[in-house]
């Protein structure tokens, strides 16, 4: 059997280098997805994919999938050179120096020729390859939480969102707001923070969007070792609440995630408010969370409003470089991989459920990378040492879950494309595309 999984690896490497020398990367990547549940353990498998990601142009993709990998095996000579080449081929020429010679740690004797060559070639530059970045802050010392607000078009509750965290009884902290372009007169109400060092207020020169607005945020700007992101709609009510965070996080190094109580404000419905009052303990075992997620005894995490993670554990796993519009989602189970889930039963804060929510607006076009995505985390998951049978199960569910979830939305008013949706899991969801089948309302008219 392992002579048999060798030599289809062996063919499996040949066919994707011909399809990327003809440009074919959709084909590629269908192999990739066929072979990654044939041997899902197999690490080589990330790095292969980093390549497509690259040569195809997507290169969260290809960072998403070299940060795992290296999640898994943090000495891979492969995984470090193609990171290398991923971060010269972005200009970051430190970056990739960097990567290099972490390559070199482990690498064969003919890698090794070849980075020297690539390491000269970059050091030849000279002048060219830019000095660390110092971190520029009015602040005195570096933040132990990062808040970051990505905003746009909401001044209305932007600031109610600010001054909630301003209230907060810990000092040491840093909130970012991601401005997207917004037009309702953001800047104005900005404006009331430019003298408090606590407030760095950010306008992007193009509408982003959502997601990468969010991406830039933690990548690229947050800088304390705690993540907390708050919608710009949202705002917290208890003053401690990241107070008691931050002292979970700092006295359990095998907690991953931190999350709360909220309150839900429905700004549509007459009755205002109520509250998730959820029930569980105060920690659970983060694969159990995982393999369990949204049922009764491990509901689903209510909003990131209250969710705080490690900054590195983020960057490890690659979080928000996912091509998905639900990100929440992805971030909770990577982070259940990683450590176990704390729960304050307290209602902290409050989120807004309106019209906006993306959740009412999503496109589109992410729906079969979002399966994708599934897939990427089973494969991760099996080589953390979690049972097969288990995970495909939890696969099966989490597809049928999303599946059934955007048919909500979408059946009512394009049945075209949410039968292209089924009809794509049809052969490898089985159960998703049997359980969805049986329960649509086929009498409804078509429109």
């Amino acid at each position: 059997m392992v002579n048999v999984i060798s030599d289809y690896y062996n063919q499996f490497k040949n066919d994707i280098e011909n399809l990327i020398e003809d440009g074919r990367f959709d084909d590629a990547n269908h192999l990739i997805r066929e072979y990654r549940r044939l041997d899902p353990r197999n690490i080589e498998i990330y790095s292969i994919e980093s390549v497509v990601a690259i040569m195809e142009g997507k290169m969260n993709r290809a960072e998403q999938a070299l940060r795992m990998g290296l999640t898994l095996d943090k000495d891979n000579p492969d995984l470090w050179f193609n990171f290398g080449y991923f971060h010269e081929i972005k200009g970051d020429l430190v970056g990739a120096l960097h990567c290099y010679q972490n390559a070199k740690i482990n690498a064969s004797e003919e890698l090794i020729e070849q980075i020297n060559d690539v390491i000269v070639k970059l050091s030849s530059k000279g002048k060219e390859i830019p000095l660390e970045e110092k971190e520029c802050s009015d602040n005195k010392t570096t933040p132990i939480v990062s808040v970051l607000i990505p905003t746009y078009n909401m001044k209305e509750y932007l600031k109610e969102a600010i001054d909630s965290v301003l209230a907060q009884d810990f000092s040491n902290l840093e909130i970012i707001i991601a401005d997207d372009c917004s037009t309702d007169g953001t800047f104005e109400v900005m404006s009331e923070y430019k003298d408090d060092p606590r407030v760095r207020y950010i306008q992007n020169d193009v509408n982003l969007g959502s997601s990468i607005n969010s991406q830039q945020l933690l990548y690229k700007y947050a800088r304390a070792k705690y993540v907390l992101f708050i919608n710009h709609d949202d705002y917290l009510t208890q003053t401690d609440y990241i107070s008691k965070a931050v002292a979970i996080l700092e006295s359990n190094q095998d907690i991953s995630l931190v999350f709360a109580n909220v309150k839900i404000m429905n700004t549509q419905s007459p009755q205002g408010f109520n509250g998730t009052n959820l029930n569980i303990e105060s920690r659970v075992n983060g694969f159990d969370y995982f393999l369990n997620y949204q049922k009764v005894k491990y509901p689903p995490i209510p909003s990131t409003l209250t969710s705080m993670f490690r900054k590195d554990d983020a960057f490890r796993m690659g979080c928000l470089l996912e091509e998905v519009y639900s990100q929440d989602t992805f971030l909770y189970l990577k982070l259940m991989l990683l450590g176990d889930v704390a729960f304050i039963e307290h209602h902290v804060g409050v989120y807004r459920v309106h019209g906006e929510n993306l959740s009412n607006n999503m496109p589109s076009d992410r729906d079969f990378s979002t399966v994708e995505e599934f897939e990427r985390l089973y494969t991760f998951a099996l080589a953390k040492g979690m049972n097969v049978e288990d995970l495909e199960v939890w696969l099966q569910i989490r597809v049928f879950n999303y599946i059934r979830w955007r048919l909500t939305y979408i059946w009512p008013s394009n049945r075209k494309y949410a039968l292209e949706l089924l009809l794509a899991i049809a052969d490898q969801y089985n159960f998703a595309f049997d359980s969805i089948v049986s329960n649509l309302q086929w009498a409804n008219p078509t429109k």
